[in-house]
């Protein structure tokens, strides 16, 4: 996530920008939740689902740029994040925004893990961004 984009900013800022641009068309006044979850070579939850805009941008600010992109284990936080209310909610979607530099083993894995996401009823997207290197 610190190589640059087409803009010349790092990955990880078009990221910050790209969920940032999402969470102010949530209606966070009304039933819409978003969490935090970073991934390198282990998954971090930054903060759980709250509908706290203020709480969810210094969560975003929180994240840093480090190595590895083992996406599987994004997605298992995501997960288990999103679990406890997936029969209480009309719905659950799960955006991820990635720089998209994954080994085919994790490529697997993750695979895996997003097919048992969407099995538990969830909605999952993902967004590449900036060039490969």
């Amino acid at each position: 996530m610190t190589g640059p984009t087409v803009s010349g900013d790092t990955k990880l800022d078009a990221a910050r920008r790209a969920a940032r641009v999402l969470l102010q068309r949530l209606d966070l006044q009304g039933r819409d939740r978003a969490a935090v979850v970073s991934f390198a070579t282990d998954a971090i939850v930054h903060s759980g689902l709250t509908s706290d805009f203020g709480t969810l941008n210094t969560a975003l600010d929180s994240v840093e740029a480090r190595r590895g992109t083992r996406l599987d284990h994004g997605i298992a936080a995501a997960t288990e994040v999103v679990e406890p209310v997936l029969e209480t909610v009309d719905a659950v979607i799960v955006v991820i925004l990635s720089d998209g530099l994954l080994t085919p083993d994790v490529a697997l894995n993750a695979e895996h893990e997003a097919d048992r996401l969407k099995l538990a009823g969830a909605r999952v997207v993902t967004i590449g961004l900036g060039q490969s290197s």
